[in-house]
């Protein structure tokens, strides 16, 4: 039958028809419309957004979730993307990294007052809920410098030219580099928790004579309130080096956060210890140190770190009592092509009590440390993504032994968000 007359046919793109059927409640059509869409442009932003809001409509917040981290891939400034993965991620449990994104989305400047709110809601449902806190890192890791000690053959020491044994010089090679954290967090009532954790790190090179371990465990409760956080905990630590006992400690720790602002946060800790060394009973002594981390979110897809500490050790043997300062600046930045990466440049500074004999002076040391690491975002093997990582140090000290230089570098995988 011929078009009564007058009659237009109007012609409207893939995505126009997928948006219809998606406002008629018609998901079965959508879907269609979207496998197509998606078939013919994988990368096609709104084609992603829409299979996401489908599969969400669906309950299948996993499946929303790649669609959006996909979009992120190319467009890692796209603030609603974002909250709708954040979203998707809240939905299946995925805590630690819901968080991340709605973090990350409040620094965006203009975001409307009834968005943030509806994000201090999920992250306060967040932590109401989050019962374990989990992160591992392994990798590949070649080093310069494994025992961290000095390019020179000959040292002063007593005032006279020493020559340094083969074992004493620096070394170089290739290890496996295996760490990771957890905590349980047992909630008691609804602004208090007990948590119950530890830490392990363990670099082991070829030979053992440089192996190094070390094991933390904590315990103590958490306070909470609507944009903080308190713990009170107890410490113990045990290190091992070359595979022999080192030192090991107890102690406590406070450490806390605050949201100041949507976009700054301070997250910090102090710690003391009372350590025992294994051989070396003139180091056996305290230490007291302490870590503030003042974040700024400058975007949906960047943030900028102050990092301030100061720390004191006080042994046996007071040339080897010390006091430091430390001072660096940390820089994220979600990167197209699923690259995220940051930079850390770090300056410590050491000044020791009193003078040694042997070193003819009171010892003073400044450390500089630059940071730099890459992952792979839209890469996942079981959760985790490839990751490298390199790290400078140089340690320049009025005492020749202690003068070094380190390259680090560390090609594996770690969580991803």
């Amino acid at each position: 039958m011929p078009a009564a007359a007058g009659a237009e046919t109007r012609q409207i793109s893939v995505i126009d028809a997928a948006k219809l059927a998606l406002a008629a409640g018609d998901l079965q059509a959508a879907q269609d419309i979207l496998t197509i869409a998606l078939k013919k442009d994988p990368n096609s932003t709104d084609a992603q957004f829409l299979a996401g809001e489908l599969a969400a409509r669906q309950k299948d917040y996993k499946q929303a979730a790649e669609h959006y981290r996909q979009i992120l891939v190319d467009h890692p400034d796209i603030v609603r993307v974002r909250l709708e993965l954040a979203r998707a991620l809240y939905e299946i449990k995925d805590d630690d990294a819901a968080e991340y994104h709605f973090r990350l989305a409040l620094a965006q400047p203009g975001i409307p007052e009834a968005v943030i709110d509806n994000v201090y809601r999920y992250l306060g449902a967040i932590r109401k809920r989050k019962k374990f806190v989990f992160f591992f890192d392994a990798g590949i890791a070649p080093d310069t410098n494994v025992n961290a000690a000095p390019a020179k053959r000959d040292v002063q020491l007593f005032g006279l030219p020493f020559q340094l044994s083969q074992e004493a010089k620096q070394k170089s090679g290739v290890g496996l580099v295996v760490s990771g954290n957890g905590d349980y967090l047992a909630p008691i009532r609804e602004d208090l928790r007990f948590r119950t954790g530890g830490s392990f790190y363990r670099a082991e090179y070829a030979g053992g004579k440089f192996d190094d371990m070390q094991v933390r465990a904590h315990l103590g409760p958490q306070f909470l309130w609507e944009r903080s956080d308190l713990s009170v905990l107890g410490v113990f630590a045990k290190r091992w080096y070359g595979n022999d006992p080192y030192n090991e400690g107890v102690g406590g720790r406070i450490e806390g956060s605050h949201a100041l602002t949507d976009r700054l946060r301070l997250e910090g800790y102090v710690e003391g210890l009372s350590l025992t060394y294994h051989s070396q009973d003139f180091l056996n002594g305290y230490t007291v140190d302490s870590n503030l981390y003042t974040t700024y979110g400058l975007s949906s897809s960047s943030f900028i770190r102050l990092i301030t500490g100061a720390g004191k050790e006080r042994t046996v043997s007071a040339p080897f009592s010390d006091y430091q300062l430390r001072v660096g600046v940390g820089y994220l930045q979600n990167l197209p092509w699923g690259i995220t990466t940051y930079v850390q440049p770090l300056a410590q500074w050491s000044e020791y009590e009193q003078a040694a004999a042997a070193f003819g002076g009171r010892r003073e040391d400044t450390s500089i440390q630059v940071q730099f690491s890459a992952y792979k975002r839209d890469i996942q093997l079981f959760g985790f993504s490839p990751v490298f990582s390199y790290t400078f140090t140089h340690n320049d000290s009025n005492v020749d032994i202690y003068s070094f230089t380190r390259h680090q570098f560390r090609i594996g995988l770690t969580r991803e968000f």
